[in-house]
């Protein structure tokens, strides 16, 4: 294949250097005839030593100007950038997943629907011997709503009404009372819920034998007009 021209290395003119100018001039037209026309020529002795040490280079200069009139071997790089291409596509980038995140936060916003602060005042109403709930902290509205995963209102309404019933957990026969947090805790709940907490028929019943006891023991006479 014929060419305008060819890439005539230092290494040529090193080999050639030491040559008497009648061998230097064989090479030289040896190398020129084949890097342009593609004209192998025969060659003896030095000449030919020194143009078959040449020859590789020429050929594969020659081949990657073969190969850029076709268009080429795709480059390397073709393919680490596509790889790249399909990670991107794959991962989104970092300001996209910061639109996710809010965009799901704003999602749960709209199905966090409770009414913290109508929960709050019915225990406030019905628990009226327990301390009030006077404010709702994050940490009591995560109680709140994590318990009515699992309970209606009305559950914790009747919870509310049993603790309030409870001289236990109202505090009326001890000096502990229950609370909101307490009540909104998944165990106490449960409990209470349960009638783990009510009032025993037993004590009402030892409660009235002591005062009697009390009654007699203070030396009161009753006359029931007899004799």
């Amino acid at each position: 294949m014929e060419r305008d021209g060819f890439v005539f290395y230092k290494s040529f003119a090193e080999a050639i250097k030491g040559l008497d100018d009648e061998m230097r001039l064989e090479c030289l037209t040896a190398i020129i005839d084949y890097g342009i026309y593609g004209i192998e020529k025969e060659l003896s002795g030095i000449p030919d030593i020194v143009f078959k040490l040449v020859k590789p280079q020429l050929d594969a200069n020659n081949k990657r100007f073969s190969d850029g009139k076709k268009g080429g071997r795709p480059k390397k790089t073709d393919g680490l950038e596509n790889k790249n291409q399909w990670f991107s596509e794959e991962k989104p980038k970092e300001k996209d997943k910061e639109k996710e995140k809010d965009k799901e936060k704003d999602k749960e916003k709209v199905k966090d629907t409770i009414n913290y602060q109508s929960i709050a005042d019915m225990y406030n109403t019905i628990c009226k011997s327990l301390p009030k709930a006077t404010k709702l902290s994050d940490s009591r509205k995560r109680a709140i709503k994590a318990r009515l995963k699992s309970y209606t209102e009305d559950d914790l309404k009747k919870a509310f009404e049993l603790a309030e019933e409870s001289d236990f957990l109202s505090g009326r026969s001890g000096s502990w009372n229950a609370s909101f947090d307490w009540l909104m805790n998944d165990t106490n709940l449960a409990k209470v819920l349960d009638g783990n907490y009510k009032n025993n028929r037993n004590d009402k019943k030892i409660e009235m034998d002591s005062n009697l006891r009390q009654f007699i023991d203070s030396n009161q006479v009753i006359d029931f007009g007899i004799g």
